[in-house]
């Protein structure tokens, strides 16, 4: 599984001067996403959360699970 977070950036044309944050959870998303915030530390930190929302969609989650060491 890919989950992949990238670095906030402005969002393009956004008048309030809001941050995106592109995320990407294989299986979940099925395409990259933008996580949006005030800021870019809260759309880092939404982005998290959608992250985290996924791992618990779950049953069993673990950053290890699959590299043979469990």
């Amino acid at each position: 599984m890919t989950v992949q977070v990238g670095r906030p950036v402005p969002a393009a044309g956004d008048p309030n001067g809001d941050w995106c944050c592109p995320v990407y959870v294989e299986g979940f998303t099925g395409r990259v996403d933008r996580a949006m915030g005030v800021g870019p530390v809260d759309a880092l930190l939404n982005a998290t959360l959608l992250v985290r929302h996924f791992a618990e969609d779950l049953d069993e989650w673990s950053p290890r699970a699959g590299d043979g060491q469990d």
